[in-house]
């Protein structure tokens, strides 16, 4: 069966090399599973090439972490120098993809305008002003490390490190100087971080140095939300 069409060798060849170890691992069985039983009847195919697409899950690759996040890594460390350059821009692109596709631009705005929305919802029912703005306030707060804004900052550092293909650029906003501040994380350490989100104690903040004011782990955002490793199959927009 040929290669579906827009599909890099190097991407084929990365999840076929992914399959095999999770086989060595005994974890394809369960991907096997899912594909055959929650995938295939609530999906359309009308060629051979569309159900090899669908069954290599090109679309969200980044998603076969959750899978077997063991295999995973182990397959991207085992490429050879050139192919895991590629195959970790590509990953690169797809989370910084997220971000860009997924986020508010008027995060500030909103948030200001929750805050104020709270403070008179809670000064009319507890009428305690002081503790309505302190509640509001953080709330806003809260509001805004969700919706990190993609703005001009983060589009200007993500420009200068497009060949960075070891370094994912976010969106922050550092809680120290009250600014968006962008930053830039290690690949393998945001693997982790999926990982982390995912896990048993699930923790989904990324967390980095704010370089305006350069307070330390000041600036964050949230990581890329993915539901469980069936997303690969899926063939709508991240949520």
């Amino acid at each position: 069966m040929p290669i579906p069409e827009q599909v890099t060798p190097v991407a084929f060849a990365f999840i076929s090399k992914f399959f095999n170890k999770c086989k060595e691992n005994g974890t394809f069985q369960r991907i096997l599973f899912n594909f055959s039983y929650a995938v295939m009847p609530n999906s359309k195919m009308q060629s051979g090439q569309e159900f090899l697409r669908l069954f290599l899950g090109l679309d969200h690759s980044i998603n076969w972490i959750l899978a077997d996040p063991a295999s995973f890594l182990e397959t991207i460390n085992e490429l050879d120098g050139e192919t895991r350059q590629i195959v970790l821009s590509q990953f690169k692109m797809e989370i910084e993809e997220y971000y860009n596709n997924n986020y508010l631009t008027q995060e500030h705005k909103l948030g200001k305008l929750i805050s104020t929305i709270t403070t008179n919802i809670l000064s009319k029912k507890c009428g305690n002003q002081k503790y309505a703005e302190s509640f509001a306030d953080n709330q806003a707060y809260d509001f805004r490390n969700i919706v990190a804004i993609p703005g001009k900052k983060w589009q200007s550092l993500r420009f200068k490190n497009l060949t960075n293909y070891l370094k994912i650029v976010l969106p922050g906003f550092c809680s120290g100087c009250n600014t968006e501040q962008p930053f830039l994380v290690d690949i393998f350490e945001y693997f982790n971080y999926i990982k982390a989100a995912y896990g048993p104690y699930p923790y989904d903040g990324v967390l980095g140095d704010c370089p305006g004011c350069g307070k330390f782990r000041r600036t964050g955002c949230r990581v890329v939300q993915l539901p469980y490793f069936v997303t690969p199959w899926a063939n709508t927009a991240w949520l």
